[in-house]
């Protein structure tokens, strides 16, 4: 299909507005039948320095909107309770299982965010320094360090 320019922004303003405001992935977007194929819309971005910041944008929308979503499934307490009957009697409990789904759809949305932009939302692990900085060691603290590291690592293979 040949795609006119007032067309194309108009699809293309309508697929970074599900992003950011809906939280669709690309994916999502493009199945939609009145929407291009990935290779079209690949083109358009790499066309159009204007629309692939656009479309990083409306990614860093989706970005605060899952962060959000996070905070809201978190602490929306509605569901944690249920009534079950025994008899005549109401007894309330822990529905355990709702919990757990919203600690799944918790789980899931920090995945994604780590997994997509993972300087900013990745797991940070310090191998190396016990959480003080390297840059403000003093050259007999980072020496002291080293030899410590050496020696583990001669211990772990066996080697002196």
């Amino acid at each position: 299909m040949a795609w006119k320019p007032d067309d194309i922004e108009k699809v293309f303003t309508e697929i970074c507005r599900r992003i950011s405001e809906e939280g669709y992935s690309i994916r999502k977007c493009l199945l939609d039948p009145e929407f291009p194929g990935s290779e079209t819309f690949y083109k358009w971005l790499e066309d159009d320095p204007e629309k692939a910041k656009r479309y990083a944008r409306a990614c860093e929308e989706r970005e605060i909107l899952m962060l959000e979503d996070i905070i809201h499934i978190a602490d929306d307490t509605t569901r944690d309770e249920k009534i079950v009957m025994m008899g005549d009697a109401a007894i309330v409990t822990i529905d355990k299982e709702h919990i757990q789904r919203s600690k799944v759809r918790i789980d899931a949305r920090k995945y994604y965010l780590a997994v997509t932009n993972p300087k900013k939302y990745g797991n940070k692990v310090d191998v190396t320094s016990d959480g003080e900085s390297i840059a403000n060691m003093t050259p007999e603290q980072k020496d002291k360090m080293l030899a410590t590291l050496l020696k583990k690592a001669q211990d772990l293979d066996g080697t002196e």
